[in-house]
């Protein structure tokens, strides 16, 4: 059956929209029987974008909160100069019961089902290193599915191809109302400079105020606020005033969403469920910090990933959320459509037209852009005015994102977590990357300048169609690991007194509730930082500073070293591999593990405070972490008789005068079986330094901001004080060392 035969509309009637490279109709499938989705992409987004490859990866996606491809045609026709031309066509689910906004209101008894449904579809997108982007009401469509309502995840689909003729094109992606900070400004809010997938998160906070309180949190276009207005709003102190009027699950998803900072913000999807699914004893927990919620958490969690599981198999290829390409040229800057505006590009020699009409929009970009920038940092500063960046996909009524996603290329999920008796392997896929490319990163000055104009190709007749199917979809063999992942322990949730009324440095003793995560047995060493430098072509805050602290067995001094190097900066060659990584900022530590979640499809990150020290201490309140007795000769590496530090003790021999091997102090393991937690090197924690609060007794985190950050453990040149599992240490993010490194935790989410 050809394809007109098959699917049957009528263009006037049942178009459902359209962008600058496509458009939507609904169609009746007569050979199956159903209604579908016909997204037809112009000729010049075929030949330019590759969307049959990209169709590909898109329809090995399956999961029932997001929108599914079903298939792919391509037309072969003659256009109206009677020149051959194709179109790709993608045949797709088609959602009729609107858009979740719309559909709450009149069905508020759903509303926790649907969000919960946004969630689960999101966690699916970011375990594939999918950021959406655009998450906003209109991209949330509802289906009614044996009288109830399944919530999916629409506009995520094709990814771009990059060419050297597109290297000095960018814009932003997405929709002003629903940007997260790091969107207008990703140096000052973003992780590294760059967006993560928890800038979805942002858009999911909005999202829940918005179907709840039937406003815009930070005010819209469309009810008659300019758009300088809501950047501003945006980007101003978060009005959380505003969202205590919404009952308590709301307002905690509300608060841990809209975190301006977007490392302090919640970094999984799935951990916002528990707070949807069961008010009361949420509440309750809240309330009797001793109940431990992991049992909680853990069963809504695992759930989620055995709804999952078996749902996908093959290679899947990192994606971005696009809709339509846009128009390629140079030197492109940013223009906007109608009220509801996504942004999209137009060439530069429209630029000078559109001038006068955006620069009002100036002093607000550099009214939050003022981040300072420390006189040694200058030269790093000029240097990132050239950045390689990788220019995104973009879809109907979008445009490519501004910076470079911190979204690469990854390997297929594997389900090694707390559930992993209960869930498949898969084995890793590996990927190509995707070029990076030098391109002027431009002002966003430009968003109330009205669309363009993109011509649709005209089908000269429909007897001139011609139906070529496409080759069949194969899936890829799995390839074997490239790198070496970090070895994690559980360590079960529960509840411990965090802290000491005899120290200083706010450590007040209090009573703190941990839920279940994954901790790394050992530091990172240098071999696996050798992994991730050497794939990515990361350059380190020392690498760029072109200084880190060095001790000479005399004196402490900067020297020109990075990780590449020892305590004393001498060259490390690969017989010492096995040395905990040192040299290494906060932030460095952090791209790390940004680009370990990447590679392995699983969430890690840096440990909390409170993570860190229930790890080391268990439930049982010890001093160190095997234990009360120091005798740290056993079972820590810190200043004794090898050093020449002044502070050093003479009366014990731990075996190295620096930096030991990891694991080399089984003995002083914690109660979780966590090796060398006190001693070696610090350890950078994920928060900001301040004096413990009486609040958040539930996973609790530092403040949202802060100038400094915290680092734990005490390492080879401390006092055997500093190895007290309490004990705490701070610095600024950008400073490194020959004493600090770190380790991971990987969420026990999948």
């Amino acid at each position: 059956m050809d394809f007109q035969t098959r699917y049957v509309f009528d263009p006037k009637k049942d178009l459902l929209g359209k962008g600058g490279f496509s458009k939507v109709y609904k169609a009746n499938d007569v050979l199956l029987e159903r209604m579908v989705a016909l997204k037809f992409f112009t000729a010049k987004a075929s030949e330019k974008y590759q969307v049959l490859n990209e169709i590909k990866k898109v329809i090995r996606f399956e999961h029932a909160n997001l929108c599914k491809y079903y298939d792919v045609a391509l037309l072969n026709y003659k256009n109206v100069l009677d020149e051959p031309e194709q179109m790709e066509v993608g045949i797709m689910e088609y959602i009729d019961a609107g858009d979740i906004k719309s559909y709450i209101k009149k069905n508020p008894q759903y509303t926790d089902k649907l969000l919960i449904d946004v969630l689960k579809g999101l966690a699916y997108l970011h375990r594939h290193g999918i950021v959406h982007r655009d998450l906003k009401p209109q991209n949330i469509l509802v289906k009614i599915v044996e009288d109830e309502p399944i919530a999916k995840i629409t506009d995520f689909g094709i990814s771009k191809v990059v060419d050297a003729e597109e290297a000095n094109s960018s814009a932003l992606l997405g929709t002003i109302e629903y940007m997260a900070p790091e969107q207008f400004n990703p140096k000052k809010y973003g992780i590294n400079a760059r967006i993560a997938t928890n800038m979805d998160l942002w858009s999911f906070g909005l999202l829940v105020y918005e179907v709840i309180c039937h406003q815009s949190m930070f005010g819209s276009r469309s009810g008659g606020i300019s758009a300088e207005q809501v950047m501003s709003n945006i980007l101003s102190d978060i009005p959380f005033e505003k969202a205590e009027s919404l009952p308590h699950k709301y307002r905690e998803v509300v608060k841990r969403c809209l975190v301006k900072y977007a490392p302090d913000r919640v970094q999984n999807a799935l951990l916002l469920i528990p707070l949807l699914s069961e008010e009361e004893t949420y509440e309750k927990k809240l309330q009797n910090p001793q109940q431990d919620s992991s049992d909680k958490i853990n069963t809504i969690v695992s759930g989620v990933l055995a709804d999952e599981e078996g749902s996908e198999e093959g290679t899947t290829q990192s994606l971005l959320p696009v809709s339509d390409p846009v128009e390629q040229d140079t030197n492109m800057i940013v223009e906007a459509e109608e009220a509801e505006t996504d942004v999209i590009l137009i060439p530069d020699e429209h630029k000078e037209s559109i001038t006068e009409e955006t620069e009002e929009l100036q002093p607000v970009i550099d009214q939050n852009e003022n981040t300072q920038v420390l006189p040694q940092f200058a030269k790093t500063e000029i240097e990132e005015k050239q950045v390689l960046e990788q220019v995104d996909t973009v879809g109907e009524g979008q445009t490519q994102v501004l910076h470079k996603s911190i979204v690469k290329p990854i390997e297929e999920d594997q389900y090694d977590t707390l559930w992993k008796k209960k869930l498949k392997e898969t084995a890793p896929k590996s990927n190509a990357k995707r070029p990076a490319l030098k391109i002027a990163i431009l002002s966003i000055a430009a968003l109330l300048i009205i669309a363009i104009f993109v011509a649709y190709p005209l089908m000269k007749s429909p007897s001139k169609i011609e139906i070529t199917t496409p080759a069949p979809i194969t899936e890829e063999k799995p390839s074997p690991p490239s790198f070496e992942e970090p070895r994690v322990e559980l360590v079960a949730g529960g509840t411990f007194v965090m802290g000491e009324n005899s120290g200083n440095n706010g450590t007040r003793a209090h009573q703190v509730s941990i839920d279940s995560f994954e901790m790394g047995r050992h530091e990172i060493t240098v071999s696996q930082f050798r992994q991730f430098i050497d794939e990515t072509n990361y350059r380190t805050t020392a690498e760029r500073n072109q200084s880190s602290l060095v001790f000479t067995g005399i004196e402490w001094k900067p020297a020109s070293v990075n990780w590449r190097y020892d305590t004393q900066g001498n060259p490390i060659d690969s017989t010492r591999d096995s040395l905990p990584v040192v040299h290494v900022s906060w932030i460095d530590a952090n791209e790390y593990c940004q680009w370990l979640s990447q590679k392995t499809g699983k969430n890690y990150r840096l440990p909390t405070e409170a993570e860190w020290e229930y790890a080391a201490r268990g439930m049982d309140h010890r001093v160190y972490p095997w234990g009360d007795r120091l005798d740290a000769g056993h079972y820590a590496n810190f200043a004794d008789r090898r050093t020449t530090l002044a502070w050093r003790d003479p009366k014990i021999d731990d075996g190295w005068a620096e930096t030991a091997p990891v694991g080399s102090y089984p003995r002083g393991a914690s109660p979780f079986g966590i090796e060398d937690m006190s001693g070696n090197v610090y350890e950078w924690c994920l928060d900001f330094f301040d004096a413990y609060r009486a609040r958040n007794r539930v996973n609790p985190r530092g403040p949202m901001d802060g100038t400094k950050r915290v680092y734990r453990g005490g390492s080879w040149r401390s006092r055997a004080a500093s190895l007290r599992a309490s004990a705490r240490a701070f610095n600024a993010p950008e400073y490194s060392s020959n004493d600090v490194g770190f380790r991971v935790i990987c969420e026990c989410s999948g």
